[in-house]
Formats: C-alpha cells, sequence, structure tokens
C-alpha cells in the first residue's frame, strides 16, 4: 500500500509542476494559441489514466507477481487505444493547431509513462510483496 500511495502522490506532483509549466508557457508563449480547457482535459485524462493503469499493474503485482510485465503491456494498450480516442474527440478544427495539439497531448502522454516505466521496472525488480504490503 506504500509503494501504491507513494505513485499517486509522485504522479500528482509531477501533474502539477508540467502543468503549471504549461500554465506559463500558454499564457506567454509558443502554446498561446492552442485552447487551454484542451490542454487541461489532456492532462486529466493522462493523469486519471496513469493512476488507474499503475493501480491495476499493483493489484496483479500483489496477486501474480510474474505477471505483472503482461499487466504492463495489457495496460499500456488500452491506454493507446483510449489516447487515440481521445485525441480524436478533442482535435481543433484548424489544421495547424491540429498538429500542435497532437504533439502536446504525446508529448505529456510519453513522459508520464517514461515515469511509469521507471516505476513498473522497479516493481520488477523487487522481490514479490508480502502479505502485509
Amino acid at each position: 500500500m506504500k509503494k501504491l500511495l507513494g505513485f499517486y502522490l509522485l504522479i500528482t506532483a509531477l501533474a502539477f509542476v508540467f502543468w503549471g509549466l504549461d500554465h506559463y508557457y500558454l499564457n506567454d508563449g509558443f502554446l498561446r494559441e492552442l485552447d487551454g480547457n484542451r490542454i487541461g482535459k489532456s492532462y486529466l485524462f493522462v493523469y486519471i489514466s496513469t493512476l488507474a493503469g499503475y493501480s491495476a499493474i499493483h493489484l496483479v503485482g500483489n496477486k501474480a507477481f510474474d505477471k505483472v510485465g503482461f499487466a504492463f503491456a495489457a495496460v499500456s494498450l488500452l491506454k493507446m487505444g483510449a489516447a487515440i480516442i481521445f485525441i480524436y474527440v478533442l482535435l481543433p478544427e484548424n489544421q495547424e493547431d491540429k498538429t500542435h495539439f497532437a504533439f502536446h497531448f504525446m508529448a505529456i502522454y510519453f513522459l508520464f509513462l517514461i515515469v511509469e516505466m521507471i516505476v513498473v521496472s522497479r516493481l520488477l525488480r523487487a522481490q514479490p510483496p508480502t502479505a502485509n504490503e
């Protein structure tokens, strides 16, 4: 349970830091053309999907530790499919804005994916959890 709570706190802190930097650049920089509401929804989607995905991976790790890698692969595949649908729904009308939004969303997505991969790799290198973890 401590590992799961630690991951939640890490992802929450990173989401606020990344969103804060985005908000700064959105108001005063090259991202001004993008709709801030879409960016906020992007962060919310990636944040929730990362928390839900890691929770599922952690649950699998507690039940069948040798299946954590398969769980990560399955969760990543589901998140990619959901991300494609999410991007399609929120794409702006303008072609240039579509490109900016898609690249921006993928940058957010991959930043969180890298953090999730690091945490899952640490989970895989660890010993199987005991009953009280």
